[in-house]
């Protein structure tokens, strides 16, 4: 009878240890008994260097999900699957940016909430993505690529050129009128010719006739852009606290703003750069990506543009240069100063800008 009582709570001792063990391994493990609280969403990156399985997916510095596997996809681009949370909404205007827990730390994924009013469903995919900053390859291409030989003039060129105009110039490349009797990839082709007559045309090496062309153009560029598809991404979910005329007077103030900071640069700027188009994605039958890279002589710069087919126009609506997204940029602006300011005071904060840039025009 004591030999049974023994046996009989050893038995139990093991039942309970069995269970505790089996609660470890769901919990540590992520697993689930009964479904699966998560539901899988992809986003393709040009770079994920340093990204595991595993690793954490936050929005707000909230863990929000987990990366589910990391493959390559038919265009040599990282395809990365995530698991996000059931009951978390992802808008189909969000950001995802590869980005680096501290100096050393590991590797994430860092949502950025958009302001649209359109859900990703389930196996949808993530069209607006920064890649991995790859240190050793910015070292290689900044320090080793010409630097000592070239100190001077490579710096000034490189902070001048490589970091706003070059961009600014790509932004250019892009300001044309998409018609959708075309592909998105084809109707970015012909205007580029007329573009680079107008940059390298030496009659506007005249002073007098800068303001010209200068205008000519900003001309293309307020057909080309959607300049109120732009703020409402740079703004994301604060862009439904603005009410309708704050949202055109913002628009119409941040369009000139980002057209008086870049069009002066982008007219000293030019180098005799040429455009090659690597293709073009088709993420729906309203949006696209137009892939290319600037060639200069100093080396290639890849560049893409984010599209919209919109009152039969195919229109530009981001710009990722070496995977900088001009509306991520901007977006974490914003985003600051709305965390402490109203609507109100960032629109007067543009309005303070353009007087400055206009004030400097006159100069």
């Amino acid at each position: 009878m004591k030999k049974t009582s023994i046996e009989t709570s050893v038995g139990i001792f093991v039942m309970i240890g069995l269970v505790c063990v089996a609660y470890l391994t769901i919990k540590l493990g992520k697993m689930e008994l009964i479904g699966d609280n998560n539901y899988p969403v992809y986003a393709r990156f040009q770079s994920v260097s340093g990204l595991k399985k595993g690793s954490h997916v936050e929005m707000a510095g909230v863990r929000i999900g987990t990366i589910d596997s990391i493959s390559l996809d038919k265009e040599s681009k990282a395809l990365v699957k995530m698991k996000i949370e059931k009951g978390l909404l992802l808008t189909d205007d969000v950001i995802a940016s590869v980005k680096t827990a501290g100096m050393i730390g590991d590797k994430y994924i860092r949502i950025s909430p958009g302001g649209s009013d359109v859900i990703l469903k389930p196996g949808d995919m993530i069209t607006e993505t920064e890649s991995a900053v790859d240190i050793e390859e910015l070292i290689s291409k900044y320090v080793f690529g010409g630097v000592l030989k070239y100190k001077k003039s490579y710096e000034q060129e490189e902070k001048s050129v490589k970091k706003t105009a070059v961009f600014l110039l790509c932004v250019f490349f892009a300001s044309v009128s998409f018609s959708s009797d075309r592909g998105p990839m084809d109707s970015l082709k012909g205007p580029v010719d007329e573009g680079i007559r107008l940059l390298s045309d030496p009659k506007y090496k005249d002073p007098s006739l800068k303001s010209v062309q200068r205008e000519k153009i900003w001309e293309i560029v307020r057909k080309a852009f959607d300049f109120t598809e732009l703020s409402g991404r740079a703004l994301a979910a604060n862009w439904k606290t603005l009410n309708p005329p704050q949202r055109k007077e913002f628009s119409e103030v941040f369009s000139e703003v980002l057209g008086n900071s870049y069009l002066d640069k982008i007219q000293g700027g030019y180098r005799d750069e040429k455009v090659e188009y690597i293709g073009q994605e088709m993420v729906s039958d309203t949006k696209a990506v137009v892939k290319t890279k600037i060639i200069r002589e100093k080396g290639e710069i890849p560049v893409d543009y984010s599209m919209k087919l919109k009152d039969n126009n195919w229109k530009v609506y981001d710009v990722q240069v070496e995977g900088v997204s001009l509306v991520q940029n901007y977006r974490s602006q914003f985003n600051e100063i709305l965390s402490k300011d109203s609507p109100d005071e960032l629109i007067k904060r543009l309005h303070k800008k353009l007087k400055e840039q206009k004030k400097g025009e006159t100069k």
